[in-house]
């Protein structure tokens, strides 16, 4: 056995410490991370515990298993350590004369010295089909996990929580109203792929026009799609004179990001990018084309199945958009915000059009380099769209004479800043105002829910201490004051 898989019965270790997710029969994230102090002298961070169920092999042949609940997991501890006031207070004591443990009258585990340190003969505990036991990271309602992925469809949902580690319940409890009501068609057409082996070497573009007006006025959005790894982008313009200039800035942004040129640019034969309306005309767009050595792929006529796979995406985009509005009664002037989400989350998700299914941002993430703890999505900070969120007020925005008065505000859950659950985007209804906010406990409660999904108190509490952008948001307007136009409601 190796130094990493001994089991030492440590009698001056505060918790138990395991290594290694082959012993833990459960395992999940801690409210708030613990710090413990290594026999190196080394402050360690620890963010997850559960039970660790192992088996003990006594010298008459027979075998106990043991479950120790509360057991931290620190993957780079040496060994595995077993705190002695943990189990004294379980009622399982050592026996000095034979170096035993035990439970009242019956032996559990017998104990070897080495190096002047108890040793534990065991083995992980495993499931009948002989293999480890899996750690289940979270347990969660299908439907829930179905909500806060804007409405991904069966398949893509289990994927992505078979990849990150989640287990679904409620898993035949599949039926959304939503979905039915805001993704109903008739028939897809399909059209062969394109190959393409590069990162950004083809991209297709498309602008839907929203009757409605967002917060800020938008009125266009403007859908990018790299081919190769099927990532997505959206950006929201007020005007269509200023699609074209909104595309050319994402070019030069991605460009430099990236340090990949694009190549060819697929797209349709409207006029919204500076095309020439009439054939073998030149036009503002093929005339920036041609300094960008571009290639221009502009479809036939009427032929909208030969952009399909930007025209998919963005109707996949629209299609869960429109049914998170629908399930939530969202304000029509935050369509911007789901529209966004919806392409964050989809950008996360497992694809089928990518090989072994990978989702778009492992295949973006891979293919610029970026470092190896980043390339898989994480999806643990996404909370059901659209739920209870209350955000710190910070004191210089509280009025001083109210002492007593509430040091949170209550709003929804719009949108994510970023990709890893550091600041949210909250709307208050009662003010109309869009706070972007980096201290918020969320709770995905009944109120909200147009289904029968199993009433759940506070499970997620995001606090994020940056001075940095506490800084920033000192100095810096953040937020956004909502005017419906007259005649809504």
């Amino acid at each position: 056995m190796s130094l990493k898989d001994t089991i030492v019965y440590d009698s001056g270790c505060a918790v138990t410490i395991f290594n290694d997710r082959k012993w833990f029969k459960t395992l999940e994230p801690l409210a708030v991370a613990i710090i413990t102090l290594s026999a190196s002298g080394d402050m360690v961070q620890t963010t997850m515990s559960g039970v660790v169920s192992f088996t003990t092999i006594l010298s008459t042949g027979g075998q106990t298993t043991m479950e120790v609940a509360r057991a931290l997991f620190q993957p780079k501890s040496p060994c595995n350590l077993l705190a002695t006031m943990a189990l004294r207070n379980e009622g399982v004591f050592w026996n000095q004369h034979n170096n035993t443990l035990y439970y009242e009258n019956d032996t559990l585990a017998e104990m070897d010295v080495c190096m002047g340190v108890s040793v534990i003969k065991a083995t992980p505990t495993v499931t009948n089909d002989n293999t480890a036991t899996t750690a289940a990271l979270v347990a969660v309602p299908y439907r829930t996990m179905h909500r806060r992925l804007m409405h991904a469809s069966e398949d893509i949902v289990r994927k992505a929580c078979q990849r990150a580690g989640i287990s679904l319940t409620a898993k035949n409890d599949t039926f959304c109203e939503p979905c039915i009501m805001g993704k109903m068609t008739d028939e897809v057409g399909k059209q062969a792929p394109v190959e393409v082996n590069v990162l950004l070497d083809f991209i297709r573009i498309d602008t839907v026009l929203h009757k409605d007006a967002s917060h800020l006025g938008y009125k266009y959005s403007l859908h990018i799609i790299d081919v190769w790894s099927n990532y997505q982008w959206v950006k929201f313009i007020r005007t269509k004179d200023g699609i074209l200039l909104a595309f050319q800035e994402w070019v030069e942004m991605m460009e430099n990001y990236t340090g990949r040129r694009i190549k060819i640019v697929g797209l349709d034969g409207g006029t919204e990018f500076g095309q020439a309306s009439i054939p073998f005309h030149d036009d503002k767009f093929k005339a920036w084309a041609r300094t960008k050595t571009i290639i221009v792929f502009t479809i036939t006529p009427e032929t909208l199945w030969m952009n399909g796979k930007i025209e998919r995406a963005a109707r996949s985009i629209l299609d869960k958009s429109r049914s998170t509005m629908l399930a939530y009664n969202i304000p029509i002037y935050l369509w911007a915000f789901v529209v966004e989400t919806t392409v964050q989350i989809a950008n996360a998700l497992p694809t089928r059009g990518n090989p072994d299914d990978q989702s778009p941002y492992e295949r973006f993430v891979i293919a610029v380099n970026m470092p190896m703890e980043v390339h898989k999505p994480y999806l643990h900070y996404f909370r059901a769209y659209f739920c209870n969120a209350y955000y710190f007020i910070k004191p210089y925005r509280r009025v001083d004479s109210e002492k007593f008065a509430a040091r949170v505000e209550k709003g929804r859950l719009v949108g994510y800043v970023d990709l890893y659950g550091k600041i949210y985007w909250i709307w208050n209804p009662e003010t109309g105002a869009i706070v972007r906010a980096s201290a918020v406990c969320f709770n995905e409660g009944l109120d909200y829910i147009p289904d029968d999904d199993v009433y759940k108190e506070a499970e997620f509490e995001a606090v994020f201490a940056d001075s940095t952008t506490e800084e920033a948001e000192r100095y810096e307007e953040r937020w956004i004051s909502v005017t419906i136009p007259d005649g809504d409601e």
